[in-house]
């Protein structure tokens, strides 16, 4: 009896073991990994990022663009923006943001649009960004479109 129990006992740690080895890869001697996708790779906006922007980019538009480029995510066209989203994207970059990190590519968008100003809105079936103003600050200076 005692023997059955040590082989069952035996037979379950082998299988455990077994099942949890297909979740892990062994990348270095004493190092393993889920098999499994980042965030990042799920969620590309939650991408961690450090930059220094390159002096041709001048204005917050060519900071998110920059940003962009390597994401799978654009900007919507710019015919189909509001006014205030167009006037943001034009202003100069400012000379606090022109380095930015290690934050979310999220984080680093609104953070340029001003996070106090401007909400990221997300197409994530065409992996479209625009922003739309808050609420609270549509209502203090009205609708200036």
């Amino acid at each position: 009896m005692m023997k059955l129990v040590s082989l069952s006992c035996l037979l379950l740690l082998t299988f455990t073991s077994v099942c949890s080895a297909e979740e892990l890869t062994e990348v270095s001697r004493y190092t393993t990994v889920k098999n499994q996708a980042t965030r990042a790779q799920i969620n590309p906006l939650l991408m961690t990022i450090q930059t220094r922007f390159p002096q041709a980019v001048q204005t917050v538009g060519d900071a998110m663009n920059y940003l962009l480029r390597y994401s799978g995510y654009s900007l919507i066209e710019r015919n189909a923006m509001e006014e205030s989203v167009k006037q943001m994207l034009d202003q100069p970059l400012p000379i606090v943001d022109r380095t930015l990190g290690p934050l979310s590519l999220q984080e680093a968008l609104e953070i340029l649009a001003g996070k106090h100003v401007f909400r990221l809105t997300e197409d994530p079936l065409h992996r479209k960004l625009s922003f739309d103003v808050l609420p609270d600050i549509k209502k203090h200076y009205g609708n200036q479109e």
